[in-house]
């Protein structure tokens, strides 16, 4: 999207700023903003929302990765992390009673 509407970009974020915020390439100077929402112009120049590009939605105000949700919700109750599989051994997710000394 773009025109006089688009802010500036992301407050202290330039690299966010960098990725979000493009140049529409039409000579204005103007900045053009991603938004993740997909439109297509039709034939009488109307922007039907085609969906989004990207595995976000927004929920009562709250922005909400679905790979993050999804990944949670298939988290077992009680395990605190994840490994990254470079360990065959498990770790706990709770401290074991302690070792006789």
């Amino acid at each position: 999207m773009g025109g006089s509407g688009v802010g500036n970009g992301y407050r202290g974020r330039p690299e966010l700023t960098e990725q979000r915020f493009v140049d529409p390439g039409d000579g204005s100077g103007g900045r053009h903003c991603r938004s993740g929402d997909g439109a297509v112009a039709d034939e009488n120049g109307l922007l039907p929302y085609a969906g989004r590009q990207d595995g976000r939605i927004e929920l009562r105000g709250l922005r909400l990765e679905l790979g993050g949700t999804e990944s949670a919700l298939r988290t077992p109750a009680g395990t605190r992390g994840t490994t990254n599989g470079s360990s065959s051994t498990p770790k706990p997710s709770s401290p074991g009673p302690p070792s006789p000394s």
